[in-house]
């Protein structure tokens, strides 16, 4: 059996991570996997060495430019998975799963039966919400057309009951949940790999995602001034992570007069030692899909807690920890962070089995 696994680009996201912890897992297992990134050249960071990484420089060419099968994206693609089929002596069976919009539209003209799509957020956030009417009625038709006859993987329970709420079951009949895969030992031993100091000298609070809307970074630095501002903790707020709303970010940390207190360390290509040493990470977001930080974090020993947006948060903060999700406001994750900062939940004997890849 060989997969070949399909992304845009290896960024600095939740889906690029979640390939890697896949890729890692099947790997483990003796599967051959073959990581196939589309665009740019940047190779994953603590990838198995087992695993086949495959640069296509398909850089310029979106989703959009792909309309045939005959496009040279699908058959550089085509090209890939024949000649590493035909160099390898055990076995002819194959499964393609991509990941993000180019890898979706480039597996549509691969043979259906072999495809599986991977969501990496619920469909009415991350293509449907802000469109007026007719814009979210051609994008459905779509995507209606890209998902038939196809297998749908989503992250989460709510990934998959938003999916089901948007489309008839001949499409969704095809669809399951399967929860993201975190390599646990693979976060262990990074978290040991500390290379350098990064210059925080109080005990932190982290977050770590890209400075993106739907992070509300913003809604991140008013609860931080909050909570402050009632407790008068002897903490500090790092953010890992880059994106086009940094500077924007960076800038209202100073208008919050916060400037000495929140520390933007951009990209880390290893969080893990910073995410152990954390007292609590905070995750601000107005939608994920599953929220693998948050079992990243957890899988080190470290609390957290989260505005319980749609999807994911709340199917990983079960039992007592749920007690740490919050209202999507300022005023309430700030006494979430008040709570895990004055009476800390332990984490030790959480159930990591369903995310086991």
């Amino acid at each position: 059996m060989f997969i070949y696994l399909l992304i845009n680009s290896y960024g600095k996201g939740g889906a690029e991570s979640a390939n890697v912890h896949l890729a890692n897992g099947l790997s483990s297992l003796g599967v051959t996997v073959h990581l196939l990134i589309l665009k740019g050249t940047s190779k994953p960071y603590g990838m198995d060495e087992r695993v086949i990484v495959h640069t296509l420089n398909l850089d310029g060419v979106s989703a959009r430019h792909v309309c045939s099968s005959k496009h040279p994206a699908v058959r550089k693609v085509e090209g890939v998975i024949a000649k590493t089929r035909a160099d390898l002596s055990a076995g002819n069976s194959f499964v393609v799963i991509a990941s993000l919009p180019l890898a979706n539209k480039i597996s549509f003209f691969l043979d259906p039966l072999k495809v599986f799509y991977w969501l990496h957020f619920p469909v009415s956030c991350s293509d449907l919400r802000g469109r007026n009417w007719f814009r979210r009625l051609y994008r459905k038709r779509r995507l209606k057309k890209l998902f038939s006859g196809r297998s749908i993987i989503c992250p989460s329970m709510g990934v998959l009951k938003d999916f089901g709420s948007l489309f008839d079951e001949n499409i969704c009949r095809k669809a399951d949940f399967i929860y993201n895969p975190v390599d646990i030992s693979r976060v262990s031993a990074l978290s040991l790999n500390v290379s350098h100091s990064l210059g925080v000298q109080r005990t932190i609070f982290l977050h770590a995602g890209r400075f993106v809307h739907l992070k509300r970074h913003d809604r991140l630095l008013h609860a931080f001034k909050l909570f402050l501002e009632e407790t008068h903790a002897e903490v500090d707020l790092v953010c890992i992570g880059d994106g086009p709303l940094l500077n924007e970010n960076i800038k209202l940390a100073g208008v919050l007069g916060l400037q000495e207190r929140i520390h933007f360390l951009g990209f880390l290509k290893n969080p893990f030692p910073l995410m152990a040493s954390a007292k609590a990470l905070i995750l601000s977001s107005d939608f994920e899909a599953f929220g693998m930080v948050l079992v990243e974090a957890l899988s080190l020993g470290t609390p957290c807690v989260s505005t319980n947006c749609p999807t994911g948060p709340e199917e990983i903060l079960v039992g007592e920890l749920s007690n740490f999700l919050t209202e999507m406001n300022p005023e309430s994750l700030a006494d979430g962070m008040r709570r895990v900062w004055e009476n800390p939940p332990d984490v030790s004997g959480y159930d990591f089995s369903r995310f086991d890849p």
